[in-house]
């Protein structure tokens, strides 16, 4: 199979581009996912970094609070010889807690329970949002207080009975302090309470599980207690110390958090659920709080609950929670875990990490990011790399296109030149330039070429070389005997017309006949073989074969004599000599090939009929006629042209004679005068054969009385007149014998 040099270039080319711009953006693409996921993964760590510090320094800040608040007490304790705290110095210790408050901004409460008789005191930090609606002092109204106080303090106190006689809360603002509520049917003991308990039965400070804050005047608070069990110098419990954290600061705090777009954090708590093997998670932190707290009916109050897990509102929270791992392995996983599902059709990256340091929570810090916030920007940067590849790869195929094209068009109209060289076709053809300067170059060597070419095919027959190309075979001597009709051709005086005009003049003007002679010749498919001086000799039925070679050489020797005709008008009008030309057509079999030397050849043919056919011409001076062709030829085309048989003749140098005739036109289109002509003559003619001079004389006389100069009438009525005075002999065969050429 072979390609087409525009087809073989493009795909040169395109074979070139492709891989480049593939492998260009393959590199490009997974180089910008790569960066895209490495981006993405640092900013997960640092963010789970932050978050984790976040909450070990919450964490810190109340577990190094409860401890001092020991260190504090306990020494209270010495330096009093006390053996146990009571009510009595709720004053003071709530005065210290106050004072811690103002200090740690992340703190919720301070409090302490005693185990002797259960009372307890605290300092809180009120939400931000928070104001009194009232001030109640037993069961009177005072006014609303005027201001928006952050701490509050409440005092549980018992009677020597053990029976709690009230509560107390006071607000308090700058030091001072004003009672806020006073409750004497408040019940709450915190022995009962699991904070206590667990603090109290594992004899070391302790966190708890989040849970949530029920203690008025704002319940429904999460938050997680750090629990420090307090004992006197002799090991006994004196009571339980807290510091708690509200779970809403670390809500608040996730979020200022600005992860991709649209990406979130949030804390889950591990719960190990009894003997079962799935573990509890409960999510404890969050952008929106009341997406994991809500409000329950138990008995005859309304409390407030965390959600578990499975029953998130949150549709994509639940999609995270349903991902994760049955069971987590706290101990094994150092590194954050990255988590990937898809949620509402869109894809969603991120992970979790084990909250780190030395509190032992079992907490996972959990990120959901949209993909599309990480790697939408390299989606993006590849989509605008893939388009600028495809559009560049569309650029270069329509340039290497169009360059093909630039490139092969001067090559195919170079392959159509040569093929035409080849068979020897030379026309001229506009010369397409082009950019390559090979291919220039090589335009314009072919178009010299085919100049030189021309010049060249003026000296041999064109059909001669193209028969030889299309033969495939190298021209060689020899010949072959073929039945071919010869056209021979002169100019009639044209010696004295030489004589008359200057050497220039007489090449233009002879220049001019030739050409529009041989155009005639050589359209018809005939070959010039020769021109000697004013002379030409050529042939129809070789190289190329041609069945109607006689009919085709009569009627262009008739277009011929035509052409001269109009050629005469324009040399009338230029005021130059006029031509006229004599033809004579003859067919015979004779031998036509190359004759020569094996340096050098010419196509031409040999044999007799070649020299009748120019004696003929050479008649025509004597009937003063235009064309004769032989009876051989006659006898080839009389169903197709009209043409006068004139006299039998011999040539010099021939002992036979022939029956000549004067060709007059085609078969249709000649005048009645001449188709008269041609009858009248042709009786006389017979009658001459016959010996009878007396009717013959007067059958040539009719002809004279349509034609009263034609010459080959009168030289007959000549003939005849001295065949009257001197008779010929008896064996006389009636063929005129010529005695010149």
């Amino acid at each position: 199979m072979q390609l087409t040099f525009q087809t073989t270039l493009t795909a040169l080319l395109l074979v070139l581009l492709i891989p480049t711009v593939s492998v260009v953006g393959f590199f490009s693409y997974f180089n910008t996912r790569f960066t895209a996921d490495d981006l993405s993964s640092q900013i997960l760590d640092q963010t789970f970094k932050l978050i984790d510090h976040q909450i070990e320094t919450l964490l810190d800040a109340a577990s190094r609070q409860s401890q001092m608040d020991l260190v504090i007490l306990s020494k209270k304790l010495l330096t009093t010889n006390n053996k146990r705290l009571t009510a009595s110095d709720f004053g003071w210790i709530t005065d210290y807690f106050h004072e811690m408050m103002k200090i740690h901004k992340h703190l919720t409460f301070l409090s302490l329970g005693l185990e002797a008789t259960g009372e307890y005191c605290h300092v809180r930090r009120m939400p931000k949002d928070w104001m009194p609606s009232r001030a109640l002092t037993g069961s009177k109204e005072e006014e609303m207080v005027k201001f928006q106080p952050r701490l509050t303090i409440q005092y549980a106190i018992r009677d020597p009975s053990g029976k709690i006689v009230r509560s107390e809360f006071y607000l308090t603002e700058d030091g001072s302090r004003e009672l806020y509520l006073v409750d004497p049917d408040f019940s709450y003991d915190p022995r009962t309470r699991p904070y206590y308990r667990t603090a109290q039965t594992a004899g070391t400070p302790i966190w708890t599980q989040v849970y949530i804050f029920n203690a008025p005047p704002e319940p429904g608070i999460p938050g997680i207690t750090y629990a420090t069990p307090v004992r006197g110098s002799d090991g006994s419990l004196i009571g339980v110390l807290t510091a708690d954290l509200d779970i809403y600061n670390l809500s608040e705090f996730l979020q200022t958090l600005k992860i991709g777009q649209t990406g979130f954090a949030f804390v889950v708590e591990v719960r190990p659920k009894g003997n079962l093997e799935e573990e509890q998670r409960q999510v404890i932190a969050y952008r929106d709080p009341k997406n994991f707290i809500r409000i329950v009916q138990r008995g005859s109050q309304q409390v407030h609950e965390l959600v578990p897990g499975k029953e998130l509102s949150d549709p994509l929270l639940r999609s995270f929670m349903q991902n994760l791992p049955p069971t987590i392995d706290f101990d094994k996983i150092k590194y954050p875990v990255p988590l990937r599902f898809i949620q509402g059709g869109v894809e969603y990256m991120g992970g979790y990490r084990p909250l780190g340091g030395k509190h032992g929570l079992k907490w996972l810090i959990c990120i959901v990011v949209p993909k599309i916030d990480f790697m939408g920007h390299a989606d993006r940067n590849n989509l605008i790399t893939a388009s600028i590849g495809l559009v560049s790869l569309v650029i270069a195929t329509l340039l290497s296109i169009l360059l093909s094209m630039r490139i092969s068009r001067p090559l195919k109209q170079l392959a159509r030149e040569t093929e035409a060289i080849g068979q020897f076709y030379l026309q001229p053809k506009p010369i397409v330039r082009t950019i390559v300067k090979e291919v220039d170059r090589l335009t314009l060597a072919v178009e010299e070429m085919k100049t030189s070419l021309r010049s060249f095919q003026k000296y041999v027959p064109a059909d001669l070389v193209r028969s030889l190309v299309a033969s495939g075979q190298e021209a060689r001597l020899g010949g072959e005997l073929k039945t071919l009709t010869i056209y021979f051709s002169d100019i009639a005086n044209f010696t004295s017309i030489s004589e008359k005009l200057p050497p220039n003049v007489l090449v233009e003007l002879l220049g001019e006949y030739l050409s529009a002679m041989s155009e005639q010749i050589l359209e018809s498919g005939g070959t010039v073989d020769k021109y000697m001086g004013d002379g030409i000799l050529a042939f129809w039925g070789a190289p190329y074969p041609n069945p109607q070679h006689a009919l085709t050489a009569c009627i262009t020797a008739l277009r011929s004599q035509e052409k001269l005709k109009a050629l005469r008008e324009k040399w009338k009008a230029e005021a130059k000599p006029l031509l006229f030309s004599r033809i004579g057509l003859n067919t015979g079999e004779l031998i036509v090939g190359n004759i020569g030397g094996e340096s050098r050849l010419n196509y031409t043919v040999i044999g007799d009929p070649v020299n009748l056919a120019s004696r003929l011409e050479n008649l025509n001076k004597y009937y003063n006629t235009a064309i004769l062709i032989s009876e051989s030829t006659y006898l080839l085309v009389n169903q197709e042209v009209v043409a006068r048989p004139l006299d039998w003749v011999s040539v010099k140098g021939k002992t036979e004679g022939i029956l000549i005739y004067e060709l007059l036109g085609l078969k249709g289109e000649v005048s009645q005068k001449e188709e008269r002509l041609v009858e009248l003559y042709s009786a006389a003619l017979t009658v001459y054969q016959t010996h009878h001079w007396s009717q013959a004389i007067e059958f040539f006389q009719r002809v004279m009385e349509l034609y009263p100069k034609d010459l080959p009438t009168q030289l007959m009525i000549k003939r005849c007149k001295n065949y009257q005075q001197n008779p010929p002999l008896e064996d006389w065969d009636g063929i005129w014998r010529m005695q010149s050429k």
